[in-house]
């Protein structure tokens, strides 16, 4: 872990998403750069939090927080960058192909040339083949096709730690201008329509079984309309089973939970949801401040 200077790595991760400005229309430029800001800021979280929860939960060798490290790094830079220039929008689902794979196409062009040149780590090849099939699997539903057990391990962590400082960002960056998206109105939320397995999904979990669902596997999350409320009610593997102190004083030192929940408990869903919205966010208050019982 030695050799891994993160002040190093992040200036070369600014270095490349900035390199994609000169590709945008000069009247978005601004709006382009605020989302490169909004990465990269994004980025040095997935990296810290990455290696705390390396740290505290998984023991992982100095090799291994070397590739989570490397991994974290170029997570979403550049296939995000590229995604936008190429796309226009940084929402997967309106794209023909997602950031991961975007990400990976990119990262294994010249035999792995950028991962070395932004990690600037001594990595075999082998080494860059792991960190870029954590980039290619970090963002789909599942990655049952990965075999090898380093990668799932580094898998876990880097989507453990996107998904708890996507929280972070959900609350401080201006999550419109990330995605063109915000948080749902009220007409919008009314109008739309909740799926009965939907329904029965998230009215028949208790609150411990939702917020141990990962939000990549979560049945609720069927219909892509809720994903906004399913974010504010899932808080990932942040306090799921594999919850650790660190983790747990972040989430609370940055009140998380009560902002999110303030945001989201105001939508006008039916009394039955709001009650079970109401108990996920006692239960997840309750988790963060005592912890897990193994």
């Amino acid at each position: 872990m030695s050799e891994i200077d993160v002040t190093k790595i992040m200036e070369r991760v600014a270095n490349c998403s900035y390199s994609y400005l000169n590709k945008c229309k000069a009247e978005d430029y601004e709006s382009t750069l605020r989302k490169c800001d909004i990465k990269i800021s994004h980025t040095r979280g997935v990296i810290d939090i990455s290696s705390n929860i390396a740290t505290e939960i998984y023991h992982c060798t100095p090799y291994e927080m070397k590739l989570i490290v490397c991994s974290a790094a170029v997570h979403d830079i550049p296939g995000r960058d590229k995604q936008y220039i190429t796309y226009g929008t940084w929402v997967d689902k309106n794209c023909p192909k997602d950031h991961g794979d975007i990400g990976y196409t990119l990262l294994i062009e010249n035999n792995y040339a950028l991962i070395r040149e932004i990690t600037d780590a001594d990595l075999t090849d082998a080494d860059c083949e792991v960190i870029s099939n954590v980039v290619k699997y970090h963002c789909k539903s599942n990655y049952d096709e990965v075999n090898d057990p380093l990668t799932k391990k580094i898998l876990d962590i880097v989507i453990s730690a996107d998904g708890i400082d996507l929280f972070r960002s959900r609350i401080e960056d201006d999550w419109a201008l990330v995605f063109s998206e915000s948080t749902p109105t009220e007409s919008e939320v009314a109008k739309s329509v909740f799926s009965p397995k939907l329904l029965q999904a998230f009215l028949t979990l208790n609150p411990g079984e939702v917020l141990n669902f990962s939000s990549k596997t979560n049945p609720i999350r069927d219909n892509p309309l809720t994903e906004h409320y399913v974010d504010a009610i899932i808080l990932n593997y942040a306090i799921a089973n594999k919850s650790n102190s660190e983790t747990r004083r972040t989430i609370l030192s940055m009140n998380y939970v009560d902002l999110l929940y303030e945001r989201y408990i105001n939508v006008p869903f039916s009394p039955e949801v709001k009650q079970k919205l109401e108990q996920v966010y006692k239960y997840a208050k309750y988790l963060i401040n005592y912890g897990l019982k193994e």
